[in-house]
C-alpha cells in the first residue's frame, strides 16, 4: 500500500502552480533602458546579434508594416496587403511562426529549440493547464497587446472561482431541498388536472403531472437560495468592474 501511495505521489506535480526554473531559463529579462529603434542611431544600440536583436513580436510588426506599404501592381492605389484583403484577393493574412514547436529532445535536458517551442511546452498544451501563465514569455513572443489580453483573461478566470463556488452551493441547496419543495409536489400530485394542448390540431391534452420532472429540474436552479446568488453576482460584478479599472495601472 505504501509503495502504491508513493507511486501515486510521483505522478502528482510537486509545485502545481509554479514553474520549474530549470525548464524556463528565459522568462526573466535583463533590466535595461530601451528606446524606439532608429537606423540613423544604430550606433547607440548594443547589438550582439542582428538576427536576435528584435524579438518575435517586433519582427512580426515590421513584416506587417512592410506588407501594408509594398506595391503589388503598377498604379496609384495598387499598394498594401489591406487592399488585397478588401478586394478579396486574399481571405486572410497572418504572420508565420519561426521554427517548429516540437522537438525530439526533452526540454529539461536539452533546453528549448526556440521561443515557440518553449512557449508550447510551458503554456500552449493541455498538460500545463494547472500552472500560471508565463506572461513575460507571451509578451515577448506575441507583443504587449496580446500579453495584456492573456493577463486579463487569466485574472478574470481566477475571479470566476468564488462565483462558481457560490453557484455550486446554490445548486446543492436545490438538490437537498428537492423533496420538500411545495411547488414541485403539487405539480407531481396533480394527476387529475388537465392542461390545454400545446398546439391546435395535432397535440393531445396533457396532465399537469406530466411536467413533474421539469418542475424538479427547475427547482435545482431556481430555489430560495437563488435570490442570495443574484445579490452576490451583483456585488461580484461591481467588484470586477472596479478591479478591471485599476488593472492596467498595476
Amino acid at each position: 500500500m505504501e509503495k502504491r501511495i508513493n507511486k501515486f505521489r510521483g505522478w502528482l506535480p510537486r509545485k502545481p502552480m509554479k514553474f520549474d526554473n530549470d525548464t524556463l531559463p528565459y522568462l526573466e529579462e535583463n533590466e535595461s533602458f530601451t528606446a524606439p529603434f532608429s537606423r540613423s542611431r544604430i550606433h547607440h544600440f548594443i547589438i550582439h546579434n542582428k538576427d536576435t536583436f528584435f524579438n518575435n513580436a517586433t519582427r512580426s510588426r515590421i513584416i506587417h508594416h512592410i506588407l501594408q506599404r509594398v506595391k503589388y501592381e503598377e498604379g496609384k492605389n495598387k499598394m498594401g496587403l489591406n487592399r488585397l484583403l478588401t478586394n478579396n484577393s486574399y481571405e486572410a493574412a497572418f504572420p508565420l511562426h519561426e521554427g517548429s514547436y516540437h522537438s525530439k529532445n526533452s526540454i529539461r535536458t536539452h533546453g528549448a529549440e526556440n521561443h515557440r517551442h518553449l512557449l508550447y511546452e510551458c503554456w500552449a498544451w493541455w498538460g500545463v493547464w494547472y500552472k500560471y501563465q508565463p506572461l513575460d514569455l507571451i509578451r515577448r513572443y506575441f507583443g504587449e497587446k496580446i500579453g495584456l489580453y492573456f493577463a486579463w483573461l487569466g485574472w478574470y478566470t481566477g475571479m470566476l472561482f468564488p462565483a462558481a463556488v457560490v453557484g455550486l452551493f446554490v445548486f446543492l441547496y436545490g438538490v437537498f431541498t428537492l423533496e420538500h419543495c411545495p411547488v414541485s409536489k403539487e405539480i407531481c400530485q396533480a394527476t387529475d388536472t388537465i392542461m390545454c394542448p400545446i398546439c391546435d390540431q395535432y397535440c393531445p391534452y396533457l396532465k399537469l403531472s406530466d411536467s413533474c420532472i421539469y418542475a424538479k429540474v427547475t427547482h435545482l436552479f431556481d430555489n430560495g437560495a437563488t435570490v442570495f446568488f443574484a445579490v452576490f453576482m451583483a456585488v461580484w460584478g461591481r467588484s470586477l468592474l472596479n478591479c478591471s479599472t485599476a488593472l492596467p495601472l498595476i
